[in-house]
């Protein structure tokens, strides 16, 4: 089953373009920016634990619990916007079926409260299937296009210095999330996940920053 790159494209554009879109004009670099956890570069990883469920034909196949994990990497590109690149992988267990997928999606992620945070994704992903059946596995693939959507809220640690004056930080966030994987009019994959990952941001440099005298230098 072929996954239809012209949509994917599409999907992907319309999410860059909406990041882009919310991003306000760009200041003079010698503008002073408020500072906030969330800004800079961000790495984020952590484990999942998800349900698998494969419709073909009018029937489904599944669900196949089983654990995962995700790594996204990204930069801020206004206070409550970041676009980035997503990875997840996750594996599936029952009876006589073992299952993996994966997916590489582009990810515009939205926060619209101080905490709470939600990821839009568009990509490629893959499903594999095994089937144990007299001593021989069948092996079936799928490779299809990818959209997800996920919510969470981070917790950051706390900061060496007042928030008020910190750049960037360390967080831990809990997530939940959906991505469906439709191969063909006919066979669509879905998954359905809950998570917990681990958020770093470089946050920006002093000289950016709009600080008092005695914090900023």
């Amino acid at each position: 089953m072929r996954c239809r790159p012209a949509k994917v494209l599409f999907v992907a554009a319309l999410l860059l373009g909406s990041a882009l879109l919310a991003v306000p004009q760009a200041r003079a670099f010698d503008d002073l920016i408020s500072p906030r956890s969330r800004q800079g570069y961000y790495i984020s990883a952590g484990p999942t634990f998800g349900m698998s469920l494969v419709r073909s034909e009018g029937r489904n196949t599944g669900p196949w619990p089983g654990p995962g994990m995700q790594f996204r990497v990204g930069e801020t590109l206004a206070p409550w916007v970041a676009l980035g690149v997503g990875f997840a992988s996750g594996w599936g267990f029952q009876d006589n079926y073992r299952i993996t997928s994966g997916s590489v999606s582009l990810e515009a992620t939205f926060t619209p409260l101080p905490s709470f945070f939600a990821v839009v994704g568009a990509g490629a992903g893959w499903l594999d299937v095994t089937r144990r059946q007299s001593g021989m596995d069948e092996i079936i693939g799928r490779f299809s296009a990818s959209y997800s959507l996920a919510v969470g809220w981070d917790i950051f640690f706390k900061a060496r210095r007042p928030k008020a004056y910190q750049s960037g930080g360390v967080s831990l966030a809990p997530m939940l999330g959906t991505q469906l994987s439709p191969s063909n009019a006919a066979t669509s994959s879905y998954l359905f996940w809950v998570g917990m990952n681990v958020t770093w941001w470089s946050g920006y440099a002093r000289n950016r920053l709009d600080l008092p005298p005695e914090v900023a230098f």
